[in-house]
């Protein structure tokens, strides 16, 4: 309050000095000019080259009522029209102290006046007339030089524009005649109330000139002002503020243009109606003033008061309605509120100005500086002419000078403030983004242990409970572990995300076999597909070599094959490419949903899905897959569309990377940065990377890479290992059948024509895990990628680059874990052969023996048979624990012969896939249970009995499956079992059960009815 009562009491003094500094320069400014005397003007002592045109003041000869012709003051007829005089200026001839006559405002009359003494001959003078209805003529020594309006046209009466008249003067006396009419104005009347000026030509013209200069000035520059700030709404329209102050600037304009000389107007509209000039007149004063008071309040809400805000535009608005629809009656009280009704307006908004410099408001010195400048405008052109100061109209107008640099000063501070503004709040939300990015990175590297836990245990739990738990428990632990993958992509994508915003993600780019890394990134994916009537198929050609960084690239085509089984329910996923000039085009088709066409460019932007034609319940990704593929093949200079797409019949996704011949020498100077192995090379010979020694331990390196094999063979070799070395799967094949006894291979993933994955797949056919230890050396670590490598029958594996501890560590683990191996099975298959019962041998060369006397031939026959069987036991090569499964079948088939010689009441039945027969298993896993059926099955058994062995392929397994119809086994047995542990069981299932349980992917079951028959089933993996 206190500070509302300062400011009011400001604004009055501040009103109060305008008013007198405006009143002392107007009596500082108003020179001592002639003063016309009963009509007559002595200019004798007035020195127009020096002190200027004169203003036609002071008493002229009246006439009322009369419209009197220069021919009208013949001296014949002078005596007969008696004058009356009046001042002049004056503001009404309805305020003329005539002599027993008065004059109505409706009416015509006659002004008169005679200079007389001017000094200058020769010369041509003039009058600028202003401030007179019309219409009007002027007359000069008997010769009509101007008019304004017909005089016999009464439909209106304005006040005429001033008009600029030259004629020669005569010596001695000069006649001036006016005639002036008010026809429909009847309160504020005619007559003359402004000053009239007389002077020389040039005086004249230049009084004009600056008159309409100034006129122009003001227009120009409101009418700049509100085009900007016209133009700054046009862009922020949501403040109104810019919106009223460019009405303001323009409705200054518009009422300039039709104020004072009205040039402006009159020479874009020249034949404007009177009434027309008017309203607009009226009507640009008074939106004016009202776009300014809402100006002031939107600008300064917190500083005016809303309801009487209202209230001054409802006033206003009605005075406005009454002077456009009643203008022609107009009385003067309606000009005199509409003239302090403005004047109050402009005095608010100085109020509220001042309030703002109070309250410390962002530019309000500015803004007052500025509304000063308008008001003492708008003051000055008001009331001047009533005060009748020549040098308020001569003088260039400043104010709309000053007006212009406030606000420009206004709206560069308020844009600098928002600049400084924005740039904090920048410097902000980096700090913020950057601890985003931070916290986004963290929790990621945070999540990925906790996720790899449940992903292991999920995985340990589906493997270990097959067969044991049901059904539905093994899909739940198959849907959290399929879950937990989905999560630990999620995570990867972000910790990707975050390196590509930071700039952190680096690539190397190589020479890449596209058709390597689709197939064993529909390998990978194979898992998805399970349970969906969706075939993966991978139609890239042969050797399709790109430039590209090949861990990404696998990335990006798991991405895009995972998107298409996502939103496929069935039929085909096909990936092919085509190379076109220096570029391979690559295509993944699917025949799912389809992308509408309008979202076909959008799946590749941040967090964007399909959600819509996803449907219910389905697993939803955030969208960051194929944002990510895109800018990683960017990076590597391709592209990445969507080549076609139908909804509800398919899309092909199509991307380009760079051409490339294959090489085998691709050795750069970026790989060596890749290795942490110190690097001082010995002399090789090209291609000839062996070295073959008298180690005890072979290792063979397989990579396409020869700076690769260079650094392992030179490293390798100071640890006394043999070394082979192969640049190919094929090549690594024909060393394999080259060199018998290898005990580690090494081999890279990533390799042309045939990947270490493959690879891995065909030595498994041959050679088992703990036969031959394969260490996998790649650049994928994602957990699928991982996973494959062990599914295939990978024994360990590294990531790349790695470091000459690391992988010495893991070579070391490999060679000691087969070293193990070996030695227990030497261990066990001596306990084995010690194990043959005596009485077995006995009984077999009994029941020969018989044979020698009734049956030479079966005889022979059956010593055949024990020969096979003796020798298999005791004349293995004692260095492998596994053999081909068609030896440990064969050894079977001989056993059965020589217990069917003396126990023939029994069946026997053997099937085994001819596919199967090359692969190995476990070294006398299958015959113990054999025998344990016919020995403790059918032996006890009362009658005929039989026992058949089967053998096949299921889920990329080995399935053994033993039944008899034999005495069958107690709970008590099937529970010790169970546990580990049978009583007097020998070398039996127990020793069995835990051989198998040290081998991944293995799994026993025995099902057992007490008289009813047993029945074993063994899985054991195809690769081992």
């Amino acid at each position: 309050m206190k500070i509302k009562l300062i400011t009011i009491l400001f604004l009055i003094l501040l009103t109060f000095a305008i008013l007198v500094a405006m009143f002392l320069f107007a009596s500082h400014k108003k020179k001592e000019t002639p003063i016309a005397e009963k009509g007559l003007l002595d200019l004798s002592q007035w020195d127009f080259n020096e002190q200027g045109k004169v203003p036609l003041d002071g008493e002229w000869e009246f006439y009322p009522n009369l419209v009197l012709e220069p021919v009208d003051f013949v001296k014949s007829q002078h005596n007969e029209k008696k004058p009356q005089m009046v001042s002049v200026p004056d503001i009404s001839w309805a305020k003329y102290d005539l002599v027993d006559h008065s004059m109505n405002a409706l009416g015509k009359a006659t002004f008169r006046l005679k200079i007389i003494n001017i000094n200058e001959e020769n010369q041509i003078f003039g009058i600028r007339t202003s401030g007179i209805f019309r219409p009007n003529k002027l007359f000069v020594n008997g010769e009509l030089i101007g008019s304004s309006g017909d005089s016999n046209d009464y439909s209106s009466s304005i006040e005429s524009e001033s008009y600029n008249r030259y004629f020669t003067i005569k010596t001695g006396m000069n006649e001036i005649i006016l005639q002036v009419a008010n026809y429909n104005f009847p309160i504020i009347a005619g007559g003359l109330f402004t000053s009239q000026y007389f002077g020389t030509q040039q005086q004249i013209s230049q009084s004009r000139d600056l008159s309409v200069m100034n006129d122009w000035i003001a227009i120009s520059i409101f009418l700049i002002m509100g085009l900007y700030f016209f133009g700054l709404y046009s862009q922020r329209k949501k403040d109104n503020s810019l919106l009223y102050f460019s009405i303001y600037c323009l409705t200054n304009a518009a009422f300039n243009a039709l104020h004072g000389e009205g040039v402006a107007w009159h020479m874009v509209f020249p034949n404007t109606p009177d009434w027309v000039m008017l309203r607009f007149l009226f009507g640009s004063s008074m939106v004016s003033s009202l776009s300014l008071i809402l100006y002031i309040h939107t600008a300064f809400k917190h500083l005016s008061s809303k309801k009487f805000m209202w209230f001054l535009v409802a006033i206003g608005f009605t005075i406005m309605l009454y002077e456009l629809l009643f203008l022609q009656y107009t009385p003067l009280w309606v000009i005199s509120i509409t003239t302090f009704f403005r004047l109050f307006l402009m005095l608010y908004a100085l109020y509220v100005m001042i309030l703002a410099f109070f309250n410390k408001t962002e530019g309000s010195v500015y803004l007052i500086v500025g509304v000063l400048a308008m008001s003492l405008h708008m003051i000055k052109t008001s009331i001047a002419k009533f005060i009748r100061v020549d040098s308020f109209f001569t003088q260039i107008p400043f104010e709309p000078f000053v007006l212009l640099l406030m606000f420009a000063l206004l709206m560069s501070l308020r844009f600098s403030n928002a600049f400084k503004r924005n740039e904090q709040l920048s410097q902000e939300l980096l700090k913020v983004d950057q601890v985003k990015d931070e916290f986004l990175a963290k929790t990621s590297h945070e999540l990925k242990t906790p996720l790899h836990g449940i992903m292991n245990i999920s995985s340990f739990l589906i493997d270990e409970g097959k067969g044991k738990i049901p059904k539905e428990y093994n899909e739940s632990l198959s849907l959290i572990h399929d879950s937990s993958i989905k999560l630990s992509n999620l995570v990867n994508d972000l910790i990707d995300v975050t390196c590509l915003k930071n700039g952190e993600l680096r690539l190397y780019t190589n020479t890449v076999d596209i058709k390597v890394t689709a197939q064993i990134v529909c390998d990978v994916l194979t898992f998805e597909t399970e349970g969906k009537p969706i075939q993966l198929m991978n139609n890239i050609n042969e050797s399709r070599f790109v430039v590209a960084d090949e861990n990404r690239l696998r990335q990006i085509l798991y991405n895009l094959i995972d998107n298409a089984i996502k939103h496929t329910e069935n039929g085909k996923i096909t990936v092919s490419s085509k190379k076109v000039d220096d570029k391979v085009y690559v295509y993944i088709e699917d025949t799912g949903i389809g992308i509408p066409e309008d979202k076909q460019e959008k799946i590749f932007g941040y967090f964007e899905q399909l959600d819509k034609l996803s449907h219910q319940g389905e697993y939803q990704s955030m969208g960051l897959g194929l944002y990510i593929s895109r800018q990683l093949i960017d990076k590597m200079k391709g592209e990445i569309w969507v080549d076609w797409s139908e909804v509800g019949k398919g899309t092909r996704i199509a991307f380009t990377l760079p051409k490339a011949e294959y090489s085998r020498q691709k050795a750069s100077d970026d790989s060596y940065k890749e290795s942490h192995i110190p690097i001082d090379f010995i002399n090789m010979p090209e291609h000839d990377f062996d070295r073959v020694r008298e180690h005890d331990k072979t290792i063979l390196i397989v990579d396409d890479e020869s700076i690769n094999i260079k650094v392992l063979v030179h490293f390798l070799s100071r640890y006394g290992y043999n070394l082979i070395t192969a640049f190919s799967a094929k090549e690594a094949l024909s060393k394999m059948g080259k060199y018998n006894k290898i005990d580690l291979a090494i081999l890279d993933v990533m390799m042309p024509i045939m990947s270490g994955i493959d690879l891995c797949r065909v030595i498994r056919k041959t050679h088992s895990m703990s036969e031959l230890p394969i260490l996998f050396a790649t650049v994928m670590d994602r957990p699928e990628d991982i996973e494959l490598c062990f599914n295939v029958g990978g024994n360990d594996y590294i990531t790349k680059p790695f470091d000459t501890n690391t992988i010495l560590a893991r070579i070391q683990t490999l060679l000691s874990m087969k070293t193990s191996m070996e030695e227990s099975f030497h261990h066990e298959m001596a306990f084995l052969q010690a194990q043959i019962k005596p009485h077995f041998l006995y009984n077999a060369m009994s029941n020969i023996i018989s044979y020698c006397y009734t049956d030479g031939q079966k005889a022979a026959y059956l010593l055949n048979k024990l020969s096979q069987y003796l020798r298999m036991i005791y004349s293995s090569d004692q260095t492998s624990m596994f053999v081909p499964l068609h030896k440990e079948v064969d050894l079977i088939k001989a056993y059965v012969e020589i217990e069917k010689a003396r126990f023939d009441q029994f069946n026997f039945s053997c099937y085994m896939e001819e596919s199967l027969k090359n692969y190995v298993v476990p070294s006398l896993c299958i015959q113990p249970f054999v025998e344990n059926a016919i020995r403790h099955g059918l032996f006890e058994k009362e009658g005929e009995g039989y026992v058949s062995l089967t053998i096949y392929e299921k889920n990329e397994r080995i399935e053994v499956v033993i039944e008899d119809n034999g005495v069958g086994m107690s709970e008590d047995i099937l529970e010790q079992f169970a546990q580990g542990e049978i009583d007097n069981a020998g070398i039996g299932m127990t020793n069995i059960k835990k051989r198998l349980e040290s081998i991944s992917g293995s799994f026993i079951d025995i099902n057992s009815v007490k008289d009813e028959g047993s029945k074993v089933t063994l899985r054991l993996p195809k690769a081992m």
